[in-house]
């Protein structure tokens, strides 16, 4: 293990999410891939997405997920491909 600054990478990742949104900052990649992605649930983590983020993602959805249901409705959330401003959806 050659790393010589403290693992405190998960740590850090709401901060460094919350600005990358909240600036001029493009994200550090071209595209975002989801499979069988979750809304956000933590309460906390709601204010990310007042905006909806101009990255480019795909989402690809199994419609036979045992999750599939829950991902769409989220009792009460927002599907996680309503986050971003123009996403592709594959079911």
């Amino acid at each position: 293990h050659l790393r010589r600054e403290e693992p405190a990478g998960r740590e850090r990742f709401p901060e460094r999410w919350h600005h990358a949104r909240h600036s001029r900052e493009d994200m550090p990649w071209r595209c975002s891939l989801f499979f069988c992605g979750l809304h956000i649930r933590d309460r906390d983590f709601f204010h990310f997405f007042d905006t909806k983020s101009r990255h480019p993602t795909v989402h690809v959805f199994g419609r036979a997920d045992e999750y599939y249901d829950y991902a769409r409705d989220g009792f009460g959330s927002t599907p996680q491909e309503e986050y971003y401003v123009d996403p592709l959806v594959l079911t």
